[in-house]
């Protein structure tokens, strides 16, 4: 039954997407041989993780590029609109999840499907972050 509902879950959160899920064949694999609720969690937890170090590697990246484009203040914007995106998802899961006790108002799978829309934020904010990417890789 809980496997049910993360994987509804998954399909919920997906929902809306015009192309294949925002996230990775990893965390398909793992939900393929996972057997427990923990294990699920487990994988939406690593999912969050993966989302969250590619976004953090194309910042990386993508911040030298900016400085070299010669654009002032390009930098500088890219590290505010970073700023701005984690005060954004942090808000977002709050009213995605408003109750004070979670556990009680959302049941077992909360965290589980809390680390799945937290990657699903993530990943969307990675291919804002390619855009940037392409951008600034153009100049």
């Amino acid at each position: 039954m809980v496997r049910f509902a993360i994987v509804v879950g998954l399909a919920v959160i997906s929902n809306g997407q015009t192309s294949s899920s925002p996230f990775s064949s990893e965390l398909d694999a793992c939900m393929k041989i996972a057997r427990t609720q923990l294990d699920m969690l487990k994988c939406a937890s690593e999912e969050a993780g993966r989302s969250k170090a590619e976004a953090a590697t194309i910042v990386d990246q993508l911040l030298p590029k900016a400085v070299a484009s010669g654009t002032p203040g390009a930098s500088i914007a890219i590290q505010e609109s970073e700023r701005i995106w984690k005060s954004y998802s942090d808000a977002f899961l709050i009213a995605m999840y408003p109750a004070a006790d979670k556990q009680a108002a959302y049941g077992s799978t909360f965290a589980t499907n809390h680390d799945l829309e937290l990657a699903r934020l993530n990943w969307e904010h990675v291919a804002a972050l390619r855009r940037l990417q392409q951008h600034y890789t153009a100049k």
